[in-house]
């Protein structure tokens, strides 16, 4: 079982914190700090428990996609944006999911795959929806 981790985007000055930090770290820093009161307003993202393809950790609010196999490919790709879901309203696909899409170049399909790690291990992590706002397209 992995270790709960999270990071923080710091919206302030534009940049992420403690990427895999335990909640007792995160804790402890927060604790006696003025950041203490601005905390609630960075936002939290939570590691999945699942990796990609180069065994980096996947968090919410990551962007990944599958390798490039050819020249299109690197120009017309979809990218998953990994979320955490409640559903709201019913009992079923609660959890992390990837099922949001962002496209590059030409739409290309609309196959999302579940949010397993037989697929995640296939794709890469490519950026986040911080640091990499160029690749949402909304």
């Amino acid at each position: 079982m992995e270790i709960i981790k999270f990071r923080i985007w710091d919206l302030h000055n534009k940049r992420m914190l403690f990427s895999g930090a335990t909640p007792m770290m995160l804790k402890s820093f927060f604790e006696g700090t003025a950041i203490l009161n601005v905390q609630f307003e960075m936002p939290y993202m939570q590691y999945t428990g699942i990796r990609d393809k180069r065994m980096d950790e996947i968090y919410e609010g990551d962007l990944l996609r599958f390798p490039a196999k050819d020249d299109w490919d690197k120009k017309n790709y979809a990218i998953h944006e990994v979320f955490f879901h409640d559903n709201d309203c019913a009992s079923y696909h609660i959890g992390f999911q990837m099922n949001r899409m962002h496209y590059q170049g030409t739409e290309v399909g609309g196959y999302t795959p579940g949010f397993l790690p037989k697929n995640t291990a296939k794709m890469e992590v490519i950026g986040n929806i911080y640091e990499n706002k160029e690749l949402i397209h909304n």
